[in-house]
């Protein structure tokens, strides 16, 4: 029964980040997004995410600082 809570939270927290996510107005798409949330969970700085897309670092910390944006120090 605790594995089945722990596996149903991390269902939640899965849901929820791709709502917050799809709900961000940016030039990006949903999967790019995503992938600079888990960029940004695994610690990797603003200038390794725009070098890595190509775009410059001002378009990544214009989208990871919106208030919108999940925090992943928040939802670890």
């Amino acid at each position: 029964m605790f594995m089945r809570a722990i596996v149903c939270q991390e269902k939640l927290r899965e849901r929820y980040i791709s709502e917050v996510l799809a709900s961000v107005i940016a030039p990006f798409s949903e999967q790019t997004k995503r992938q600079i949330y888990e960029w940004q969970r695994e610690g990797m700085s603003t200038r390794w995410m725009a070098d890595q897309l190509g775009v410059t670092r001002h378009k990544v910390m214009l989208l990871t600082k919106r208030t919108s944006w999940p925090s992943p120090s928040n939802l670890s």
